[in-house]
Order: structure tokens, then sequence, then C-alpha cells
């Protein structure tokens, strides 16, 4: 609710601002509008059902291509290596919502134009790096607030650890 309500409610809002005032141009408006439906698929995004099972490495493979863009480039390097799809479920839905989270971090703040995921399999762990060129933490420093905490939350929830670094 606050999401669609922030990020939605107030962009619509301001939309219809600019839409009754002459001075602002259709490119612009229609600008705006395209960001309001890319919040939108982002927001669905974070609240659908997870697909799990025997195809979750595709389904892992379209979120990765959804954020993929002429803007940001992103490479996914040796998925899979990791047997994603034989992961309990639990695990499958984990790794998909602290992905998207870091994806959806990668948009909002990190101004980004390459992103890196290499992944591998170490004994019977999985070890997956997210790296990006993007501007990193105000003054190099990881503050765990909101998505970050979530993140960290997630993953120990499984057994994993998980590490920030600007």
């Amino acid at each position: 609710a606050k999401k669609l309500h922030d990020e939605l409610g107030n962009g619509i809002y301001n939309v219809i601002t600019k839409v009754l005032n002459p001075k602002f141009k259709t490119e612009e408006i229609v600008k705006d509008l395209d960001n309001i439906y890319l919040q939108t698929r982002k927001i669905s995004h974070q609240n659908d059902v997870v697909e799990t099972g025997n195809n979750f490495e595709n389904y892992f493979r379209e979120l990765v291509a959804s954020y993929n863009s002429d803007y940001c480039k992103i490479i996914l390097k040796d998925l899979s290596s990791l047997g994603l799809n034989s992961l309990i479920t639990e695990k499958q839905i984990v790794i998909y919502r602290v992905f998207n989270e870091l994806f959806v971090n990668m948009r909002k703040h990190s101004k980004a134009n390459l992103v890196v995921v290499s992944c591998k399999k170490v004994n019977k762990f999985l070890e997956i790096n997210y790296a990006d060129n993007g501007v990193g933490f105000k003054n190099n420093k990881a503050i765990l607030k909101n998505g970050l905490k979530n993140m960290e939350t997630r993953i120990k929830s499984i057994n994993g650890t998980i590490n920030f670094e600007s």
C-alpha cells in the first residue's frame, strides 16, 4: 500500500498537474507516464507469486531480462552451474526476492549501466556475486535500511550469508 501511494499515486497526481499546465510538453508527460508504467511493473513483480520448481531457472532469467535494457546491460554468468531448479521452494523464493530487490535498488539508486551476476557452486554451497558500476554507497558505507535489511533477513532465513561492499 505504501509503494502504491508513494510511488504511483504521487506520480500520477504529478502527471495530472502537468497535463493541466500548458507549459509542459507532451514528450515530458509521456516520459513521466512511462516511468509510472515501469514502477507499476516492478511493484507487480515484487508482490507476484514466485514460480518455483523445475522451471525456476527460466523464471529467474526472465527477472534478469526484465531489468536488462539499453540503459543498463546485465551479464549473467554461469547460472546453469547452480542447479537452481533442484533447490527447495523456500530457497528459490529467497533468491528471487533478493535479486529482485537488488535490481530495484540498482535502478532507483546506483545509476549503473553495467551489472554482472556471476555464479558458481563450491562444494554444496551456491555463490552468487552481484556487482555493478554504479555510484556505490554514500561515504562507501552500507547502511542497512529497509531493502538491504530485508535482503539480509531473507538470506539468513535459509542459512545463507550476504555481504555488501561499496
